[in-house]
């Protein structure tokens, strides 16, 4: 009789889609250093204003709740004291923002709307919060289920699942009894023909809502196509959650809100303007926010919130594509690890990078990073 020896003992992986998979996807290099080496930036730009725009719409929708914010009746006062309880806490855990991004303080002279930060704050709240927060069912909703392990079996992993990770900002009930013509969100999911094709005699169904601090992304970029896996793969770890939990609610659609479409910096025009000269979006403006636009001036503001709405369908073939991407990056990060640890004298070997004027600039490693040198990054001494 031949007994098999017990196997050598090892935890299921867990990857986060954003702390993991999508940092993984805008460069190799960082993702090493920055999450697997442990060693965290020394300014942590999209960190700081990542975390600050989230908690902006959480505190918000924590006052309202308790009956402290009035949706109805908020002016820049309200939204900047809020804004400044989160600078604070971000303060409290060592991140604060960098350059002229934000300000806490104005002794009157109202220095805060010159900074970018603070504007998007007010705009993302005062815009955004009395259509958004009567929608809500549910925010910060943790999510996490298994996957198959590509390239188990085969020395790219000891693991044969892999366990994913989310966070969604906001779960919402879309009631299609209770049409609200008035609400740009409601407005934007009915207009979609996908999302309208799905809605038949049920009467509730979710919408999954995520909150990003940038630019809306130009269409043949990656982020603008990492942005759909993830709020696919956020579809499914939901859908999960609900058949666990025995319920039949439906999922209705994906919904991002690039919030700094809302007052968008001088820099932000700029490459928009750009970008609308080549066609490279979804949303062209027309007439007078064309001629707003081509004169480096901001959009009308309806056209302003249009474009910070990103609507994404329920689609069961799109999200098990987008799953198995995922599948694949995982399998690249696993690959990569076994492939240092068979040799750990040079980690550039194993890892790959790629270079991006704007994320290079604040990144710790550019002054020696073979793949930032079209930078032309110098040392700068204290």
């Amino acid at each position: 009789m031949t007994i098999k020896t017990k196997g050598q003992p090892y935890e299921i992986p867990r990857y986060s889609l954003t702390g993991d998979l999508l940092s993984f996807l805008e460069c190799e290099i960082q993702y090493r250093f920055n999450s697997k080496g442990s060693m965290p930036p020394s300014t942590p730009v999209q960190r700081w204003f990542g975390d600050f725009i989230h908690g902006v719409m959480e505190v918000g929708f924590s006052e309202w709740k308790d009956g402290r914010l009035d949706l109805n009746n908020m002016d820049f006062e309200d939204t900047q004291r809020i804004a400044k309880i989160v600078a604070e806490r971000l303060e409290d855990r060592g991140l604060h923002p960098y350059g002229s991004l934000y300000i806490k303080e104005d002794s009157g002279n109202n220095k805060r709307k010159d900074y970018n930060g603070n504007m998007i704050a007010h705009f993302s709240l005062s815009r955004w919060a009395p259509y958004l927060y009567p929608l809500i069912n549910d925010n910060e909703v943790k999510m996490e289920d298994l996957r198959p392990m590509l390239g188990y079996g085969q020395g790219l992993s000891n693991s044969e699942y892999y366990a994913v990770q989310g966070i969604v900002d906001v779960i919402s009930t879309f009631d299609v009894r209770k049409f609200q013509a008035n609400n740009p969100l409601v407005k934007a999911l009915m207009l979609k023909e996908e999302v309208s094709n799905l809605i038949s005699n049920q009467d509730e169904y979710e919408i999954i809502i995520d909150y990003k601090g940038m630019e809306r992304p130009p269409t043949d970029s990656d982020t603008w196509k990492h942005h759909e896996w993830q709020l696919n793969t956020y579809m499914w770890l939901r859908d999960q959650q609900i058949k666990a939990e025995g319920r039949k609610t439906p999922i209705l659609a994906g919904v991002l809100l690039y919030l700094n479409e809302l007052h968008l910096s001088k820099a932000a025009i700029e490459r928009l303007q750009k970008v609308v000269n080549e066609g490279r979006t979804d949303l062209m403006p027309k007439e007078q926010d064309l001629h707003r636009l081509q004169n480096g001036n901001r959009f009308n503001e309806s056209f302003r919130i249009k474009r910070s709405i990103r609507v994404v369908a329920y689609n069961p073939e799109q999200i098990q594509s987008s799953l198995e991407h995922f599948d694949n990056v995982v399998k690249c990060i696993e690959s990569n690890l076994i492939s240092e640890q068979s040799d750990s004298t040079d980690v550039w070997k194993h890892w790959t990078g790629k270079y991006s004027k704007d994320r290079c600039v604040a990144c710790d490693l550019k002054t020696f990073c073979p793949h930032a040198k079209e930078g032309n990054f110098s040392i700068q001494v204290p």
